[in-house]
């Protein structure tokens, strides 16, 4: 059977997550054919469960602990499909999700992914979350193109992985250092907002800290593997305390361009939102220090 399209899933002690994403993937109302693969690395093999609920799904099960990049690179051995799609557990696709990324790819983009939305829209820890990370994918009427989009809605052509390999294994930040690496070799991003997903954040204070903290490791690893915007960071340490005045400027400058009202949220959650950017900044520090092996 041709396959058109491949979701790939990395999952992690997700549970709690990844029924609602897996059902919102095979409900999909579309033309094209698709396979679902979920490369699972959970301390508990969870692939029965997934089998029994969903007997189409692919599950492969990892006895070593897999970070995202790893999980995806195991699935990519997998693929029968002309384009690759992924998401990650703690995400719900919209219905026409694969739809609008095969029409957007058909029009000669190969590289493509949309909007992310708020699933935790009355959690301020959640919102926080999603304001931090996210602020940069909300989406507007037009199709545009954007330096790097995050893998919990994004598409590659197959053929960009046979040439240029898979992710590396880094904590955080392997979709940012494979989007660079497309830069780097003139392919284009895009962000296309008719294609749609929510993500579900963290909202435990606890969460929501280790990921700032772990998202600031991943920054620091990837500016110091590649010469990208905030890379002055890492040749200039002593600017890196800055970076919650750096990245309130951006992020209040994108809002107010892109979404007032989240805008709005933003100021209401600020010292919420501080607190993120500072665990992010020390882990910054972190990533700065650690040695990098090949």
């Amino acid at each position: 059977m041709k396959i058109d399209i491949s979701v790939i899933i990395p999952s992690y002690n997700c549970l709690h997550y990844i029924f609602d994403c897996l059902e919102s993937v095979f409900a999909q109302e579309t033309e094209y054919s698709y396979e679902v693969i979920v490369v699972d690395s959970s301390e508990e093999d969870i692939t029965p469960l997934l089998i029994e609920k969903f007997p189409d799904v692919i599950a492969v099960h990892s006895e070593k602990r897999a970070y995202p990049g790893t999980a995806r690179n195991i699935g990519l051995k997998h693929v029968r499909g002309e384009v690759i799609a992924f998401t990650d557990t703690d995400c719900v696709v919209a219905p026409n999700w694969l739809q609008s990324i095969m029409e957007s790819q058909k029009t000669g983009r190969a590289v493509v992914g949309g909007a992310v939305g708020n699933g935790t829209p009355w959690n301020p820890v959640g919102t926080s979350e999603f304001l931090l990370e996210f602020n940069n994918f909300l989406g507007n009427k037009q199709v545009r193109k954007i330096k790097l989009l995050p893998t919990c809605n994004l598409s590659y052509k197959k053929e960009l992985f046979d040439i240029y390999g898979g992710f590396e294994d880094t904590i955080k930040g392997s979709d940012s250092i494979f989007s660079r690496k497309m830069n780097q070799n003139g392919i284009d991003v895009y962000l296309d907002p008719a294609i749609k997903m929510y993500h579900r954040n963290r909202k435990s204070l606890k969460k929501f800290f280790k990921n700032q903290y772990d998202l600031g490791i991943g920054s620091a690893l990837t500016r110091r593997k590649m010469d990208i915007s905030g890379s002055f960071l890492v040749r200039y340490p002593f600017l890196i305390p800055l970076i919650p005045v750096f990245r309130t400027s951006a992020i209040s400058l994108r809002l107010i361009r892109w979404s007032p009202l989240n805008f709005l949220k933003f100021i209401v959650l600020y010292p919420l939102l501080f607190s993120g950017l500072m665990a992010f900044t020390a882990g910054f520090i972190k990533g700065v220090t650690l040695k990098i092996t090949d």
